[in-house]
Parts: structure tokens; C-alpha cells; sequence
């Protein structure tokens, strides 16, 4: 994927902005997602995965749903750029 490290800087600014760490029976989801997001290939299915697990990220990392919007905004417009 292009851009790999600038998408994941997006996201990990994002899930700094939450308000909780990840519980303990809360971190195989998390780690599910996090290799799920790795294994992506494309910045669109980055931003598909993350917009169809948003309420289980907001629940992990305390975050709001317009945070994760704003995050797949910001990934949306890296694509606008590289074209």
C-alpha cells in the first residue's frame, strides 16, 4: 500500500485522542483489528474496515464516531493528494 507509514500515523494520532487503554478482554479485539488494518492494501479498504468496525473502536480506545470519521476523512483525502 502507498503510503503505509503517513496511514498509520493517522490512525495512531487518532486513537491517542481516546479517552481509555484498552481493557483486558478488550485487547484480542483490538489486536484483531490492528492486523486486519495491516493487512489491508489499499487506503480505500483501510477506511472501509475502519468505518465497519467504528462502534468497536470507539468502545476500545473511548473514542467518539466523529473522531474515526475525521480519521477516515483525513485518510480519504491522502488518496485526493496521490492522484
Amino acid at each position: 500500500m502507498e503510503n503505509k507509514e503517513l496511514v498509520r500515523r493517522t490512525i495512531e494520532k487518532t486513537i491517542a485522542c481516546g479517552t481509555k487503554t484498552p481493557g483486558i478482554f478488550q485487547i484480542p479485539k483490538a489486536l484483531q483489528l490492528k492486523a486486519e488494518l495491516e493487512s489491508c492494501n489499499s487506503i480505500p479498504e483501510v477506511c472501509l474496515k475502519l468505518m465497519r468496525n467504528k462502534e468497536d473502536i470507539c468502545s476500545i480506545f473511548g473514542l467518539r464516531d466523529i473522531q474515526v470519521i475525521s480519521c477516515v476523512r483525513e485518510l480519504t483525502e491522502l488518496i485526493a493528494k496521490s492522484n
